[in-house]
């Protein structure tokens, strides 16, 4: 049951992490500088970007964290609490400040609608990075899933 539950999990998350890529990839052509001068289409992949990102930050951490402390037989009460679990577990290769400040960014950018060009410049030039980076996890991510369970008919 347990596997099963994961095996659909991964799904979603793979589905986030595909369109989160396509809009990366787009987003990466636009002139950065210029974000209060986007066409309607770049913020359309604006938002996609900052929706996706948010979606497989929360798909990861709410959904798929607590199936592998599960399967792995950790005890964790608090998130923060998980993410040390994870964190010795070597299933949070880049450590719980890192994760905490994807998903401050994943706050930000999905709540806070910055006026002052700066700070709008600089939160997109931020959200490329964790995009890149939070992809980048999440294929580490899937391969160390794969070893502990037998749900890789799905990567």
């Amino acid at each position: 049951m347990l596997k099963d539950e994961l095996q659909e999990i991964i799904k979603k998350a793979n589905l986030h992490a595909d369109r989160l890529q396509a809009a990366l990839v787009k987003v990466k052509t636009f002139e950065i500088s210029l974000v209060e001068k986007f066409s309607m289409d770049q913020v359309a992949y604006t938002d996609m970007l900052t929706q996706r990102f948010a979606s497989l930050q929360d798909t990861i951490g709410s959904r798929i964290f607590p199936r592998i402390l599960r399967l792995a037989q950790e005890d964790a009460l608090t998130f923060l609490d998980k993410l040390h679990r994870l964190e010795k577990i070597h299933y949070l290769s880049k450590g719980s400040d890192w994760w905490i400040s994807l998903r401050e960014l994943r706050n930000l950018s999905t709540h806070d609608y910055p006026l002052e060009q700066e700070t709008a410049e600089a939160n997109l030039r931020l959200l490329i990075v964790r995009s890149e980076e939070l992809l980048e996890y999440w294929q580490e991510l899937k391969e160390k899933i794969g070893g502990l369970t037998s749900v890789t008919q799905v990567f």
